[in-house]
């Protein structure tokens, strides 16, 4: 978990926690290009996980409880709270799916591709 994606677009600098180094050497090629493509990009991967993020990330996961209990939310997977919980720290996640971080982690700003 101790994997960052750093996006840099025009709307600033953008954060957002991946496996992605493991999953990205499946891909066929040498891991130098990807460390290349990396750079190159300016996509940031070696943040580290903190205390901070910890408690954030419970937080998240207790919202969550709740309203699972009160039957409001739907399951949700472990990563994505976890996910949220780390990109508040960067204050920004590129999510797909922003419905599903917006409920927990009502301060962060989400972008949608």
């Amino acid at each position: 978990m101790n994997d960052l994606i750093t996006v840099v677009t025009e709307r600033g600098q953008t954060s957002i926690p991946a496996r992605i180094r493991k999953q990205l050497n499946l891909l066929p090629g040498q891991i130098a290009d990807l460390k290349r493509f990396l750079i190159g990009a300016r996509i940031g991967w070696e943040e580290p996980w903190t205390l901070a993020d910890t408690e954030t990330s419970h937080g998240g996961w207790w919202r969550y409880v709740s309203q699972k209990r009160q039957g409001s939310v739907a399951r949700r997977p472990v990563a994505d709270l976890l996910i949220g919980g780390f990109a508040s720290r960067f204050r920004r996640l590129i999510t797909r799916n922003p419905a599903d971080f917006k409920r927990f982690y009502p301060a962060l700003t989400l972008i949608s591709p």
